[in-house]
């Protein structure tokens, strides 16, 4: 993307955080080595002064429902914080309700992942925090049991 396509995304960013409060920013992986798809949201902090939303792992047409879900609990008042479980999350097309996790991302993270947001705010810093979301039993990726065939596909961004 030149300098002239990102300048017109950034200001249709911009009108979707005008009108919603935040948009969903999907990142899908070029080529194997990238890494899982992502998601996340950006505007959140500017609007709410509640931390961004990132959920690592899911198509970013499954994540974005489930992170507008939350957004829109953001805007009426709700705030999470690391540590915070929501067991009626809201997941894609389904319609079934799961239960999420939340945790601090590292500043690391943010630096070489969330672009879209460190281009809107400039040099204004930000916090956010990553959705956990459950393997087939339920189970996040940092309790007991969570099924080892899902760990490469959520990385957990709070680990260095």
């Amino acid at each position: 993307m030149d300098e002239m396509e990102l300048l017109r995304y950034m200001v249709t960013i911009e009108g979707i955080i005008e009108t919603n409060g935040w948009a969903v920013q999907g990142v899908f992986p070029t080529s194997s080595g990238d890494g899982p798809p992502f998601s996340y949201t950006v505007g959140l902090w500017k609007q709410f002064r509640h931390p961004e939303l990132v959920i690592t792992g899911l198509d970013p047409h499954q994540a974005q429902p489930l992170l507008n879900d939350i957004g829109t609990r953001v805007k009426g008042g709700t705030r999470f914080s690391p540590g915070a479980r929501l067991d009626d999350v809201i997941a894609g097309r389904s319609g079934v309700a799961m239960p999420v996790m939340f945790i601090a991302v590292l500043e690391a993270h943010k630096d070489e992942s969330l672009g879209v947001a460190l281009r809107y705010y400039g040099s204004e810093p930000f916090e956010a925090l990553q959705v956990l979301w459950p393997d087939t039993k339920g189970v996040l990726p940092v309790e007991p049991g969570f099924e080892e065939k899902f760990r490469s596909a959520q990385p957990v961004w709070s680990e260095p």
